[in-house]
């Protein structure tokens, strides 16, 4: 079947953090000067970072209970076939760029470590809500969830395979590649497929990990989360 892919975008995120959501997000809340170091994190993340989006919209040509695929491309996704509206999915990738990650690594201090890796990447948090947002207004999709590679064990970490051989040279553009472990280069990047549904689908809402800083959703325990809203899907935002 031929390989039916869309529009694509690609463009700068405008990402803005402010002093107290990095607090928050360093939890220095009762450290003296708190406020003033997440300032000056906020400060330096800003200069480095150079937030990007990639989205390349494609349509389902097969369906089953188990994933779907988008001309020769296989997502093996219980979530996304039993949650998907439509025929139209997304693959994106975010990326901060490798400025970032390199300033947090060669900072003197563990605390200088912590606090741009961390400010870092609440950027990259702001900028996937950003783009998320920009790829519905884009693409006329008034209603997206959320699936990423390895968030769940129902699309593991090889399902990167399937995001970059949808987002073909467009992840190129923006920097972003795959190491042979299927690692992200840079660092700070995030990639994964949003797609229309009739109730709010994203990762967080079946893992359990229960100290994540850059959790969305409530965890729902679920055991059969591909079976509808009863498996904690809920309205959208």
């Amino acid at each position: 079947m031929e390989f039916q892919m869309n529009r694509t975008l690609s463009e700068p995120i405008a990402v803005r953090v402010t002093p107290r959501q990095a607090l928050r997000r360093l939890r220095m809340e009762r450290v003296p000067r708190g406020l003033e170091r997440a300032a000056s994190f906020i400060e330096t993340v800003a200069a480095l970072a150079d937030p990007r989006g990639v989205a390349v919209e494609g349509r389902v040509s097969e369906r089953d209970d188990r994933g779907v695929s988008v001309g020769g491309v296989r997502i093996e996704s219980a979530l996304l076939a039993g949650h998907l509206v439509g025929d139209r999915i997304v693959a994106y990738a975010v990326t901060l760029g490798p400025a970032v990650e390199e300033a947090a690594s060669a900072a003197d201090s563990p605390l200088d470590q912590y606090g741009l890796h961390e400010v870092g990447n609440l950027f990259l948090a702001k900028a996937q809500v950003r783009w998320k947002r920009r790829v519905r207004e884009a693409f006329g999709l008034s209603r997206l969830s959320s699936l990423h590679p390895g968030g769940l064990p129902d699309w593991p970490i090889d399902g990167q395979r399937a995001v970059f051989g949808l987002l073909g040279d467009g992840a190129r553009k923006i920097g972003v590649g795959l190491t042979e472990s299927l690692l992200m280069v840079p660092k700070k990047s995030v990639s994964g497929i949003f797609f229309p549904s009739r109730a709010l689908l994203v990762s967080c809402r079946f893992c359990a990990r229960a100290s994540c800083p850059s959790r969305r959703a409530p965890f729902v325990d679920a055991a059969s989360p591909a079976s509808g809203p009863a498996c904690g899907v809920g309205a959208h935002g």
